[in-house]
């Protein structure tokens, strides 16, 4: 009870109550507040679902002290009706709304772009003295629709055309198959189900069987991660972002990082799985450099490979730079299969380190403005030996390799090369994929799988028919208030924090510093680098 009062007085709350509460005519028995604050306690008590219904049946164990503070007149009865009328009065107070006959569109009188609201929902209870994170870990996860399938099954989901290829399982829906079925949505994609805007998409497979087909949602989530290698930071969901299976991934979590930032998420860094990176670049990677994001990322298949370099003698591989001198045994390196052996994994990790004492490495922070990045190469950064660099050959030759390289034929060991937008932009990062400090690093995005898991398992139970109505805007709530559920026991797991009792001084050792720390160990990417 003390924490659905607390997390319904936000100020996105007292936003729409002054919106839809007016001073004219019969009072009202009820607010916006007392709705959303029975409909979180419902999703509390249920783990993962939250039916109108037993939002409404939440009303009718509260004693006379209890309803008054949550805003309901003693005489109210407010039933599952009044819960569905109140949602539907929030999606059109922050929506336009368009007139099916006519055509009139209707603007909204508190007007609040979905994802910004969801992550208020999500965030906004979280207390000043548990700063978010500047790294943040980014993945989505499915939200199937209540609706039934009446599409014909075995159909592909139609995703954008520069989607991460995806290999499925079929889909074996056995539901009663309608005529007319798929429709054609307004959007112009397929319509599979009642739900005008519910759309088909992929979901992973789960211990070990393949990759599926579902219905419904794609539901993108930030989570903190630790600025400070080994440091501990427990999990905390620090923006949300729901829109059709299927969508493309790239918008959805943009709109998931604006609204972390209009919340004062001080997003700089996020890790980011093949489903994101895979994009074009003007799809996601420009758009975290326009925002000043850099980002940790994997590689799929397609995105690896060699080739030519911006500058003469130097060559792309799995997106790093390097002279030409690399060994050909380490071009063409293996990736790193799903469940692979630690052991395994970390052998391999040493070739992928191997690489080191050839690549141009960057030279100071990226101009991520211009999309441009200084790279310099090995010999200039004292870790080898190459005949083009009279310097490098003063090195002692029995702790520095010699490269092959021809005397006055141009390599890429002592140059200094700029990358342009053009260059590799989508597959560029800070540290060379497949090394062990990459491996490290990027370890981090386990956190937003953690925070799955929470929804899907142990602090919730999402599933289908966790939530029962139709529309992205309802569906999206609902599911907002009980991922908040989810974000109300991390406090209480993670911080010892309470939302309904929270202690009177809260000591976190979490620090954020003005600049961000350095990414690596000088042990690992940066060995013999002089300046």
């Amino acid at each position: 009870m003390r924490r659905a009062i607390v997390w319904s007085s936000a100020p996105w709350v007292a936003r729409l109550d002054a919106a839809l509460v007016h001073d004219r005519g019969r009072p009202r028995m009820h607010t916006v507040r007392s709705i959303v604050a029975l409909m979180l306690i419902a999703a509390m008590e249920a783990r993962g679902e939250l039916l109108l219904t037993n939002a409404a049946n939440v009303a009718t164990r509260l004693n006379s002290y209890q309803a008054a503070r949550l805003g309901i007149h003693p005489l109210a009865r407010i039933s599952k009706q009044q819960v569905s009328r109140t949602l539907t009065e929030i999606m059109r107070a922050t929506t336009a709304t368009v007139n099916a006959i006519t055509g009139e569109v209707t603007d909204p009188v508190a007007q609040m772009n979905l994802s910004v609201l969801l992550t208020q929902m999500v965030e906004g209870m979280i207390p000043a003295s548990i700063p978010p994170s500047r790294v943040q870990a980014i993945d989505s996860t499915d939200l199937e629709s209540w609706a039934e399938r009446h599409s014909p099954p075995g159909s592909k989901p139609d995703t954008t055309n520069d989607a991460l290829p995806e290999q499925a399982a079929p889909n074996g829906s056995k539901n009663r198959v309608w005529p007319g079925f798929p429709l054609t949505g307004a959007d112009g994609r397929k319509q599979h189900t009642l739900d005008p805007e519910a759309r088909e998409g992929y979901r992973s497979g789960k211990n070990g069987a393949p990759k599926g087909t579902f219905i419904g949602w794609d539901n993108h989530l930030l989570v903190d991660v630790t600025e400070t290698p080994g440091e501990p930071r427990p999990l905390l969901i620090r923006g949300v972002a729901v829109v059709p299976a299927g969508s493309c991934k790239g918008t959805a979590g943009i709109a998931a990082i604006d609204a972390a930032l209009s919340s004062g998420v001080p997003v700089d860094h996020v890790f980011a799985d093949r489903g994101y990176t895979y994009l074009l670049a003007e799809n996601w990677a420009y758009k975290l450099a326009d925002r000043g994001i850099t980002s940790t990322l994997d590689l799929h298949t397609n995105q690896r490979g060699v080739a030519p370099g911006p500058k003469s003698g130097t060559i792309w591989v799995d997106g790093g730079l390097f002279t030409n001198a690399l060994p050909e045994r380490l071009r063409r390196l293996p990736g790193y299969p799903l469940n692979q052996p630690a052991d395994e994994a970390a052998e391999l990790a040493k070739m992928y380190d191997e690489r080191l004492l050839y690549a141009l490495l960057p030279q100071g922070a990226p101009d991520l403005a211009r999309r441009k990045q200084r790279y310099r190469g090995p010999a200039r950064r004292s870790v080898l030996r190459c005949p083009n660099s009279p310097e490098s050959m003063r090195l002692r030759a029995d702790r520095h390799p010699t490269t092959s390289c021809t005397p006055g034929v141009a390599c890429g060991c002592a140059t200094t090369v700029v990358a342009g937008p053009g260059d590799h932009f989508r597959e560029r990062q800070e540290l060379l994929w497949g090394t062990t400090a990459w491996r490290k690093r990027y370890g981090g995005r386990n956190k937003v799988e953690t925070a799955n898991s929470l929804l899907k398992t142990h602090k919730a139970r999402i599933a289908r028919g966790s939530v029962r109505v139709l529309g992205l805007f309802k569906n999206a709530f609902l599911f907002g208030i009980i991922i908040a559920t989810v974000n109300i026991a991390a406090l209480m797991s993670g911080y010892d924090y309470d939302i309904g009792s929270p202690p009177p001084v809260l000591s976190v050792t979490v620090t954020i510093d003005e600049d961000p720390p350095p990414p690596v160990e000088p042990s690992t990417q940066h060995v013999g680098d002089t300046g």
